[in-house]
C-alpha cells in the first residue's frame, strides 16, 4: 500500500486487529499479507507479488482466487468493507467479489463493479455490509476473493488494500480555503496555500500555467527570488482515491518596485528626546503602477508633525496622528518618488525606535504590499555632546576643560 494510504490505514501484519475502529483485513505486502492464492484456482501461478501489492495477471480467469482461513478475527462493529484496487488492461471480469465465512459455515458475500476502478491508478470503492442476522461476524474464520463466477473470463486488477471499519472513511476531496491572488515585488518570495479536506490520505500537485511543478506536491507552493517572470497563473489538483478537486486559478503578479527609507541626513545620527524627527522615503520602480500608499507603524507616543517632498500624496495623515500613519496617490509621480515626513518624539523617548513601513501597490488590478527597506528602520538615540563640548566635535580641548 501507498506511503499516503498508511497514514489513514495502519497495516498490521499477518495478524489483523482492531486499530481506531478500523480492521486491515489484508495489506498484500510482501512478505507479510494474511492471504494467499488458493491451491487449484486459476491464481496460484498467475499472481505476481509487488512490495505492497498483488496483481493478478497471464492465466487468472475470475474464480475465487485468493483468501485467508483458519481466522478469528471480530468484525462485529464493522460496518463497511473498502476496497483498494486497480484495473489492468485485459480485464474482462464485470465484479469483484469478496465472501466471509463464520466458524459455522455460514457464507456472507459481497460484490462491486469493476468498472468503479480507475485503470492505471489505485481506487478506494467502499461498500456499505449488511451481515446476515445468523452470520457469526464476531468470530471471522476465513474469506476469499475473486471475480465470483464460474472462472471464464480474464481477471486482471492489481489488489492494494481491503479494510473493514465501523463508519464510512471515504471522502473526495474538498478545497475549504482557495489559494489568492498575490503581488509581490522583484527579489521577494511568496506563498500560495490551499486548505482541503478528504480521506483516504490526500495529494497535492501545483501547475504553472496549467503544467505540473515538479517536486510541488504539499498544500503550500513557495516561491522564492521571484523575477519579473514569475508573473503567471498557479493552480492545485487535490487528489485522493476518490478523485481530484482542481482549485481555482490564482494570479501572481510580480512588480519591479524597491521602497526604501532612511533617517533624513538633518537626524542622521539619531533623534532627541522632544524635538522632531524626518524620515525621507524612496520608491524606485518600472513598469506601469496605479494607487500607490505608504504606511507606517509608529512608535508609542510618537505623532505624524507634517510631511514634504516633490511627490506630494494626494491624501495624508492628520496631524497628530499616532500608531498609524498613511499616504495614498491616485496620480503617480514618475520615477523615482521621493517624499519625506516629520515625527514628533516625545520628550520620554530614550531607547531606540523601529519604524515598519510598506509599499502598497495596484498593477493590473491586483492590489499588495512590499516591505520597505531596511525593516525595520532603526531610529537610535542621538549621542549629545557634553556641555563643555563648545564646538561639537565631541572631543574635550584643554580651552574648553578650563572654561
Amino acid at each position: 500500500m501507498s506511503p499516503l494510504l498508511r497514514r489513514l490505514f495502519p497495516l498490521v501484519g499477518c495478524v489483523a486487529v482492531l486499530r481506531a475502529q478500523t480492521l486491515d483485513l489484508e495489506n498484500f505486502n510482501n512478505p507479510g499479507a494474511t492471504g494467499a492464492a488458493l491451491a487449484g484456482s486459476t491464481w496460484a501461478n498467475a499472481v505476481t507479488r509487488n512490495a505492497d501489492s498483488i496483481t493478478v495477471g497471464a492465466n487468472a480467469r475470475d474464480d475465487n482466487g485468493w483468501g485467508a482461513a483458519g481466522l478469528n478475527l471480530n468484525a462485529n462493529a464493522q460496518n463497511f468493507l473498502t476496497i483498494f484496487a486497480r484495473r489492468d488492461a485485459g480485464n474482462l471480469a464485470p465484479s469483484l467479489v469478496v465472501q466471509f465465512e463464520d466458524p459455522n459455515l455460514r457464507t456472507y458475500t459481497v460484490s462491486v463493479s469493476t468498472s468503479l476502478f480507475a485503470v492505471g491508478t489505485i481506487t478506494a470503492v467502499q461498500i456499505p455490509l449488511v451481515w446476515p442476522a445468523a452470520f457469526d461476524r464476531a468470530h471471522l474464520a476465513g474469506w476469499t476473493l475473486g471475480g465470483g463466477t464460474v472462472g471464464n473470463v480474464a481477471f486482471r486488477l492489481t489488489l492494494d488494500q481491503l479494510t473493514l471499519s465501523t463508519t464510512s472513511v471515504l471522502t473526495a476531496p474538498a478545497i475549504s480555503t482557495q489559494p489568492a491572488d498575490r503581488l509581490a515585488g522583484v527579489g521577494a518570495g511568496v506563498a500560495f496555500t490551499v486548505a482541503a479536506t478528504g480521506a483516504p490520505a490526500l495529494r497535492y500537485q501545483w501547475k504553472r500555467h496549467g503544467t505540473a511543478l515538479p517536486g510541488a506536491t504539499t498544500a503550500t507552493l513557495d516561491l522564492a527570488n521571484l523575477a519579473l517572470a514569475d508573473a503567471d497563473t498557479y493552480q492545485v489538483d487535490v487528489t485522493n482515491d476518490l478523485g481530484t478537486t482542481p482549485s481555482r486559478v490564482a494570479t501572481l503578479v510580480v512588480v519591479d518596485a524597491q521602497p526604501t527609507h532612511a533617517l533624513a541626513a538633518a537626524n542622521a545620527s539619531g533623534f532627541t528626546p522632544g524635538s522632531p524627527v524626518t524620515i525621507t522615503n524612496t520608491i524606485s520602480y518600472a513598469g506601469s503602477l496605479t494607487n500607490l500608499g505608504w504606511q507606517v507603524l509608529l512608535p508609542d507616543g510618537w505623532s505624524y508633525a507634517a510631511d514634504g517632498g516633490a511627490a506630494a500624496p494626494q491624501t495624508k495623515p492628520a496631524l497628530g496622528a499616532t500608531h498609524l500613519a498613511e499616504w495614498s496617490w491616485t496620480t503617480v509621480p514618475p520615477n523615482p518618488i521621493t517624499f519625506s515626513y516629520t515625527l514628533n518624539v516625545p520628550p520620554s523617548a530614550t531607547t531606540a525606535q523601529s519604524l515598519t513601513a510598506q509599499f502598497v501597490v495596484t498593477q493590473a488590478g491586483l492590489a499588495g504590499t512590499l516591505l520597505a527597506k531596511p525593516d525595520p528602520l532603526v531610529v537610535p538615540p542621538a549621542i549629545v555632546s557634553h556641555s563643555a563640548d563648545t564646538n561639537g566635535d565631541f572631543k574635550l580641548s584643554l580651552l574648553e576643560l578650563t572654561r
